[in-house]
C-alpha cells in the first residue's frame, strides 16, 4: 500500500512539474521579444529583437529606450537590460516623454495615464474621445478632447490628475498645446476656417487668472506644433514658417521657408531648432536656428534624410544606410555605415545612436 502511494505521489509530482514547464515555455515564447538580452553583433550592441510585422514605437527617456506596443511599455538600457515594464493594453498607443515623465493614451479612447519612470502618477478618464495630449517638464498635462456643442475642449491637469483649468473652443480646431515649465501658462495652436480662408492662431492663456494674455493670428498659415523652452519663451512651427515668442506671448521673430517643403523637424532641444527641408535634387537641406531666430548652420545631404534626432550639442541624421553626427554649425563630426535598412534612429548621450531597422535595435557609435 505504501509503495502504491509513493508511486501515485511521484506520478502526481511529475504531472504537476510537466504542466509548470509547459506554462513557463508558453510564457517565454509569447514574450520572447521582451525577454531578449543585449548581445554583440559585428561590434554593434543589439539591445532589442522583434519579429517582422510586429508594431512597435521607440522613444527616448533620458539615457534609456522605451519600447511601446499594444501591450504597454518596456524600458531598455543601452546594454539591452530590461529595467521595467508597464502593462497597458491598447489598440493604437500614443506616447510622449519629457525627462523622466511619460504620457500614454490610446488614440480614440477616453483614458490617459502618466508615469514617473515606472510609477503611475495619474490616470484620467474623459467624457469624450481624446484628440491629443502633452506633458511638460513638471509633470502637468494638457489634454484636448472632443466636446459636445463645441469644436473641442482643452483641460490642464496637475501631477495628481486634478483639473486646474478648462477651456471650451467654439470657433477654432486645436492642433497642438503646451504648458510652460513654471505651469503658469497654456499655449494652444488652432486653425480657423471661414470664407475659404485658413487662419492659424497661437493663443497664450494665464492658467491661474483664467484669461487670454496674448494672441497671434497668421493668415494662410497651417500650424503644426508649439513648444515652450525652459526660459519660458516659445517656438511655433508651421508648414511654411517658424515663429518665436517671448515669455509674454509676443511674436519677436519669424523665419520663412521660402517655398521649400518641410520634411521633418526637432523643437525639443533647449538651445537650437533643427528643420529638415526638401532639397532641389531629391535630397535634404538641414537648417539650424537658435532661439532668437538666428541661423547657426546648414547641412546639405547627398540623399534624402530619412530620420533625425538631437541630443545636447549633436545632431544625428540617417540617409540610406549611413548615419552622420553633426554639430550645430552643420559640420560632420563622424559617420558610420550600417549593414541594414534604417527605419529610425534615436540619439543617446555620449553620441551613441540606437539604430532601428530590420527586426533589431542596435547601439552604435559613429
Amino acid at each position: 500500500m505504501k509503495i502504491n502511494a509513493i508511486k501515485k505521489n511521484r506520478l502526481l509530482f511529475t504531472t504537476v512539474l510537466l504542466i509548470v514547464i509547459l506554462i513557463l515555455a508558453g510564457f517565454i515564447y509569447a514574450n520572447r521579444s521582451l525577454l531578449q538580452v543585449g548581445s554583440l553583433n559585428g561590434g554593434q550592441q543589439t539591445v532589442f529583437n522583434f519579429e517582422s510585422g510586429q508594431q512597435f514605437q521607440f522613444e527616448k527617456s533620458k539615457d534609456n529606450i522605451l519600447v511601446v506596443n499594444n501591450e504597454g511599455i518596456t524600458c531598455v538600457n543601452q546594454s539591452g537590460n530590461h529595467l521595467w515594464n508597464i502593462i497597458n493594453h491598447m489598440s493604437m498607443p500614443s506616447i510622449q516623454t519629457n525627462g523622466n515623465y511619460t504620457l500614454l493614451f490610446d488614440r480614440g479612447s477616453k483614458t490617459l495615464a502618466t508615469y514617473n519612470g515606472s510609477s503611475k502618477m495619474a490616470e484620467i478618464t474623459t467624457d469624450e474621445k481624446i484628440i491629443t495630449a502633452k506633458i511638460n517638464s513638471a509633470g502637468y498635462i494638457a489634454l484636448v478632447t472632443n466636446e459636445v456643442g463645441y469644436k473641442a475642449k482643452i483641460e490642464v491637469y496637475d501631477q495628481r490628475g486634478q483639473v486646474v483649468y478648462k477651456w471650451q473652443l467654439g470657433e477654432s480646431h486645436p492642433v497642438d498645446v503646451d504648458i510652460s515649465p513654471d505651469c503658469k501658462q497654456l499655449v494652444a495652436a488652432t486653425l480657423c476656417t471661414s470664407s475659404g480662408k485658413i487662419t492659424g492662431n497661437i493663443t497664450f492663456v494665464d492658467i491661474d487668472k483664467e484669461k487670454i494674455i496674448n494672441e497671434t493670428k497668421r493668415e494662410n498659415s497651417i500650424l503644426i506644433s508649439v513648444k515652450y523652452n525652459q526660459n519660458g519663451s516659445l517656438n511655433a512651427l508651421g508648414e511654411s514658417e517658424l515663429l518665436g515668442f517671448n515669455q509674454k506671448g509676443e511674436n519677436k521673430w519669424n523665419v520663412n521657408y521660402e517655398g521649400r517643403t518641410l520634411q521633418s523637424y526637432h523643437l525639443e532641444n533647449d538651445s537650437n531648432i533643427v528643420l529638415a527641408l526638401i532639397g532641389s535634387r531629391n535630397n535634404t537641406v538641414l537648417n539650424i536656428y537658435d532661439h532668437n531666430g538666428k541661423k547657426r548652420g546648414e547641412y546639405i545631404s547627398d540623399f534624402q534624410i530619412k530620420s533625425l534626432d538631437v541630443n545636447d550639442g549633436t545632431i544625428a541624421v540617417s540617409q540610406q544606410r549611413e548615419i552622420k553626427l553633426l554639430n550645430f554649425k552643420g559640420k560632420v563630426k563622424s559617420q558610420k555605415t550600417v549593414q541594414k535598412d534604417i527605419q529610425n534612429i534615436i540619439l543617446l548621450p555620449q553620441d551613441k545612436v540606437a539604430v532601428i531597422g530590420g527586426n533589431t535595435v542596435n547601439i552604435i557609435k559613429p
